[in-house]
């Protein structure tokens, strides 16, 4: 639980933590737009973690842009998100597969948990495909918490909002210990 209770303090609300890594060794370069939440990476093989935990009159608008200009080009991008109260989040995450990037792989997730009935979550995870020879997946995730696992944790002695912590909590604390900062 230290452990835990030491991350929550230094994990703000309303923050969008963001972590590249290149599998490769090669050379990243991350453009960003701060005030557009923007990202354009250029590599052979990139892997993107993101977090955010958008409060009260909060709003995030982000876009990530894989460009696959390369053979055997690899993007795996993974984000998780809360909102809470009347937070709205908008994700644009665009994998490009373009002519002559045969045995490319692009992945694409984001799961958000809502809080509140008031929080609004806009996804768009997009593939374009010039290319016949590429694996390219996509998905995203909006719900509520599980009232099932709520209730669990509330027969082994959690209130319903300590449950609802270590609800969010487990979402989020697999990605920040991947992040050498924390």
């Amino acid at each position: 639980h230290n452990r835990i209770d030491k991350i929550t303090k230094k994990v703000d609300l309303d923050k969008f933590i963001h972590k590249t890594v290149d599998k490769s060794n090669e050379k990243v370069e991350i453009h960003r737009d701060i005030h557009k939440k923007r990202a354009v990476i250029t590599t052979r093989k990139v892997d993107i973690k993101g977090i955010y935990l958008l409060g009260k009159d909060k709003k995030l608008d982000f876009l990530y842009y894989a460009d696959h200009i390369g053979k055997e080009s690899i993007t795996t991008l993974h984000i998780e998100g809360v909102l809470f109260e009347n937070a709205y989040k908008d994700f644009r995450g665009i994998i490009n597969f373009r002519k002559g990037t045969p045995e490319s792989d692009g992945r694409e997730a984001e799961n958000v948990l809502l809080l509140s009935k008031d929080a609004k979550s806009k996804s768009s995870p997009i593939l374009l495909c010039a290319e016949e020879n590429v694996n390219g997946n996509h998905a995203a995730s909006i719900g509520k918490i599980d009232e099932k696992k709520l209730f669990y944790l509330q027969t082994r002695g959690y209130s319903k909002e300590e449950g609802k912590r270590e609800v969010v909590l487990s979402k989020i604390v697999p990605l920040i210990f991947e992040n050498e900062e924390y």
